[in-house]
């Protein structure tokens, strides 16, 4: 427990050394996607003594605008607002010493609203029953973000619902259409149907280009074997994403997809490997992808022949922390270490050296003037000799990158007064120390008096102390031939006399002597006993148990 003098300590001490700014949020990096023409605020908070206040950048220049609650407003947003968004926040201490931390930051991504689709030319499609039909959805990019979907006119325009066709169509990942194989109902030989992709918006639908699709009818089905039509391309994927690979086959009889590793080696059935359903397993999902992830994976599809692919997959991530930049504490006069170390994971290229910042304003080694700022050969660490608590107590922040993106440092030092600056004490200084000592001695008074005043208000009064022992009564005399009760044992409550309790903690054989009932009503508390007691024509000698006896009889 925090006694009131380490507390009125501690808050003396926040109150005349200051502390730097600590970001609550945002907690890490985010990207946020707004469309086009609606508004967006961007929100930050941090906590430090004084209370900082907010500056916002945007890919590294300053916006000319200071926010008091940490927000920046964007109104009619354009593609002009795309970028990448870092809240400042800033306090100073009693040496003047301004400390700029920067937040983790934030990317802002504008996309247009889908509201038309220039359509191209129709096409037509003629093809044998049986055989295989892909039709591409000319989607713009702006409505990808929607799901496809697919319609035909027959004669009204009606949506296709794929899982009535058993596995013979698939949408694949960029809306196309798979006629894994042909039938006649897919479309009149004598004429033709139509076909269009689309995407429903919060306000409409809206359609792609028109296929016109005709199939001829064949009296005896051939049949085609399993053939690759479709698979996923050279996917990369983040750490710790889901990955989804497909694979589409065509032939007649429609071919049956399997999923295993590149070595034929089956995949673990631990839940982390998931065939898409309603996909008739030509989509595979892998969730929260780790490293070893990242590997050949083999689709095949078997009817009366079976056809294979390879889908590569590599896992990649921005760099891993191995020891972020955090904020540290150092005597003036003394050597302060800040450390920004990361790694790429090993499919990664080597990540590149730290770039570093002093106040949100980037440091060039090479045409810093201040010696006492060194770096290590990789600028994974940075020096600083001989500290000042007058320049140094500011805040630093590191970027590390490499091709899948970039972590972002920030800490802040601390200089304290050490053993190892010597020097004289200015007046300021001498001012500060007593300010601090009056407000220490105030506070520690009010924390007194109050605390005082709780504990008298929560003590409870004192209360005599209690018997919890209960003495058994044998060997009883009965006087006058009084006959004796219906059983061999009588409990009986004892209560000393007000004179005896004063001597409860010592000597107890003063208290049993012999006493007569009557002093006291029945049913009231006890602490000792009697050596041989009486009511009445009875003599009662207690026994050497300790159990307190019933209610019904009292002894003093």
């Amino acid at each position: 427990m925090v006694g009131p003098w380490r507390l009125a300590l501690l808050l003396t001490f926040c109150s005349c050394q200051g502390i730097p700014p600590v970001f609550l949020e945002p907690g890490e990096s985010k990207t946020l996607s707004v469309a086009e023409n609606s508004n967006v605020t961007l929100t930050c908070r941090a906590t430090g003594h004084p209370i900082p206040s907010y500056w916002w950048k945007k890919n590294g220049k300053r916006i000319p605008a200071y926010s008091s609650n940490g927000q920046l407003s964007l109104t009619n947003v354009s593609a002009q607002h795309k970028g990448e968004y870092q809240c400042m926040a800033e306090n100073g201490d009693t040496h003047s010493v301004t400390a700029v931390a920067a937040s983790q930051p934030i990317t802002l991504d504008i996309y247009r609203h889908c509201k038309t689709w220039e359509k191209t030319n129709n096409s037509r499609f003629v093809r044998t029953e049986f055989h295989y039909l892909a039709l591409e959805c000319d989607c713009p990019p702006e409505c990808m973000r929607f799901k496809i979907a697919w319609y035909r006119k027959e004669p009204a325009l009606t949506k296709i619902n794929i899982s009535r066709f058993e596995g013979r169509l698939h949408i694949d990942k960029k809306g196309t259409l798979h006629f894994i194989y042909t039938t006649s109902s897919d479309g009149p030989s004598n004429g033709s149907t139509i076909y269009q992709c689309g995407v429903t918006t919060p306000n409409r639908l809206l359609l792609g280009r028109k296929y016109e699709v005709s199939i001829k009818k064949v009296t005896n089905p051939p049949s085609h074997p399993s053939r690759i039509k479709f698979q996923t391309v050279l996917p990369k994927f983040l750490l710790h994403q889901t990955a989804e690979l497909e694979c589409v086959f065509s032939g007649y009889p429609a071919p049956v997809t399997t999923w295993e590793y590149a070595n034929r080696t089956s995949l673990p059935n631990n839940g982390k490997f998931e065939l898409v359903p309603g996909s008739f397993g030509r989509r595979l999902r892998i969730r929260k992808l780790s490293i070893e992830d990242g590997r050949r994976y083999r689709c095949s599809g078997t009817n009366d022949i079976t056809d294979e692919a390879h889908v590569d997959v590599r896992v990649t991530s921005k760099p891993i922390w191995v020891k972020p930049l955090t904020d540290i504490t150092v005597p003036e006069g003394r050597v302060a270490h800040l450390v920004c170390k990361a790694r790429s994971v090993r499919s990664e290229p080597r990540a590149e050296s730290p770039i570093w910042y002093s106040n949100g304003n980037e440091i060039n080694p090479a045409s810093i003037g201040d010696r006492r700022f060194q770096f290590s050969k990789d600028r994974s660490v940075l020096t600083i000799v001989k500290v000042k608590r007058s320049v140094d107590g500011i805040c630093f922040q590191c970027n590390v990158s490499n091709s899948a993106g970039y972590v972002f440092g920030n800490g802040c030092i601390q200089v304290t007064r050490g053993s190892g600056a010597p020097g004289t004490i200015s007046k300021s200084t001498v001012l500060i120390a007593a300010a601090c000592s009056a407000s220490l001695v105030v506070l520690a008074v009010i924390l007194t008096i109050t605390i005082r005043k709780i504990c008298k208000k929560t003590r409870k009064p004192e209360v005599p102390p209690r018997r919890s022992s209960t003495p058994v009564y044998t060997d009883i005399e009965y006087r006058n031939g009084t006959p004796p009760p219906p059983y061999d044992q009588i409990h009986l409550q004892c209560r000393p006399r007000e004179v005896d309790m004063l001597h409860a903690d010592g000597d107890d054989s003063r208290l049993y002597g012999r006493t007569q009932l009557g002093d006291i009503e029945p049913g009231t508390g006890v602490r000792n006993r009697p050596a041989v007691v009486s009511q009445g024509d009875m003599l009662l000698t207690p026994s050497e148990e300790e159990d307190d006896p019933p209610p019904y009889l009292s002894l003093i």
